[in-house]
């Protein structure tokens, strides 16, 4: 019976070791992307939640190709400064979003996106407006970075005593009277100041 209990713990081990898996690192832009559209949410007010669920509505069925049919407007109708500017800026806004489009990263789109639809303040220029959302979808990035380095501690720094210090030239600065023989009669070059200076 003994030979038999021996026998089996060749086999199979008493004790069974289970690796952990290690958690891989979250994305660092899925993570303010789903915190930056919660805040957004509990911040509205029951009539702002309902806009902004009409506009999500109508931007799923833009984007499936259903179009309302508007009402008849008046092409003769004047249109005031203010409203001008508006319609500017909302074409810049929408300019901007399709060049958010060709962001490859998913969760990196949809950021820059909620930043150029929520949080930077249209200026009219589509492209700088661009660039700052995707300056700030990047700052969370780089964030997680630094966050990583400073938490693995600086690298320790190794010299080596064999190497020979690099060479450094000193700037050739000529004194006033080094100037006077350096022109005409005398004309002496740099090299020739610097040998007829007196050693040290």
């Amino acid at each position: 019976m003994d030979e038999i209990k021996k026998a089996v713990e060749v086999v199979v081990p008493a004790t069974t070791e289970v690796k952990k898996e290690e958690a891989p690192l979250q994305d660092p832009v899925k993570k303010e992307l789903d915190k930056v559209k919660g805040a957004k949410l509990n911040k509205l007010t029951p009539a702002e939640r309902l806009i902004f669920e009409k506009k999500k509505i109508e931007k799923q069925l833009k984007e499936l190709g259903h179009t309302e049919t508007p009402e008849a407007e008046d092409d003769d109708k004047p249109v005031t400064h203010g409203e001008l500017k508006n319609i500017e800026i909302n074409r810049a806004i929408e300019t901007a979003v399709e060049m958010a489009e060709s962001i490859e990263n998913d969760h990196e789109r949809d950021l820059t996106k909620f930043h150029l639809e929520n949080t930077i303040k249209p200026s009219g220029d589509p492209e700088r407006d661009f660039k700052a959302a995707v300056a700030l979808v990047n700052s969370v990035k780089n964030g997680q970075v630094t966050q990583e380095v400073l938490r693995r501690g600086t690298p320790s720094a190794h010299v080596s005593g064999a190497a020979a210090p690099g060479k450094t030239e000193n700037v050739f600065e000529p004194t006033p009277e080094e100037r006077v023989f350096m022109g005409p009669p005398y004309n002496m070059s740099k090299e020739q100041i610097i040998a007829s200076r007196p050693k040290a």
